[in-house]
């Protein structure tokens, strides 16, 4: 007789390797990345240069770091997700917003968990990047039969789905994967998404 394969299982071979893959690109590219970095630093020290050659150098360096950042930022998504974890980014990537997030609803699902966090981060970038917003809101609802996550912003709006963007078709796949429905409302006075997600997606092995 034959046991059915586990695929919570294979969700944490797979979860390892991505550890495993991330760890070393972080070791290497990102280490690298501060090198060139610290080597334009000292080119721009030269007092030897033009302004004209200094001022590229300190564009490209700038240059530099933004990579590093999204490098970073990359790196984080391969990595498994944490709910602690979830929080040190979001108030990393958010540090120049007002904050009220609520992160304590029911675990998910080691997958559903993965979708979740994936498009909470993108939802945090567009918002950070784009929204030029004030403040940011993540809060639920939780009983036996429902959790709604309210996730919002007060900026200036986003582009559609339609719109050939990268990070909303992102959030787009992620959310229609793990939702039974969400909706996403944007205009001039902010973005907000609402999430509706079955209970069955509990993670009823462990709890916050």
């Amino acid at each position: 007789m034959h046991n059915a394969p586990n695929p919570d299982h294979h969700l944490d071979s797979r979860a390892e390797e991505r550890l495993a893959l991330a760890t070393k690109l972080h070791e290497t590219v990102a280490q690298d990345l501060a090198l060139l970095g610290y080597r334009v630093d000292e080119l721009i020290a030269d007092s030897t240069l033009t302004n004209l050659q200094r001022t590229g150098l300190r564009e490209l360096r700038t240059s530099i770091i933004a990579i590093n950042k999204r490098f970073r930022d990359v790196i984080y998504l391969s990595k498994p997700r944490h709910r602690e974890a979830l929080l040190e980014n979001l108030k990393e990537m958010l540090r120049d917003q007002v904050l009220d997030i609520d992160l304590s609803f029911p675990l998910l699902k080691s997958h559903n968990e993965e979708l979740l966090a994936s498009a909470l981060i993108e939802i945090a970038q567009n918002t950070a990047r784009h929204a030029h917003a004030r403040n940011f809101y993540i809060t639920f609802e939780a009983t036996d039969e429902k959790l709604v996550i309210n996730v919002s912003d007060d900026g200036k709006g986003i582009a559609p789905v339609s719109h050939l963007n990268l990070g909303i078709r992102i959030i787009d796949q992620n959310l229609k994967e793990l939702c039974a429905s969400y909706t996403c409302e944007s205009d001039g006075s902010g973005t907000r998404y609402t999430l509706n997600i079955d209970t069955k997606h509990y993670d009823t092995n462990h709890r916050l």
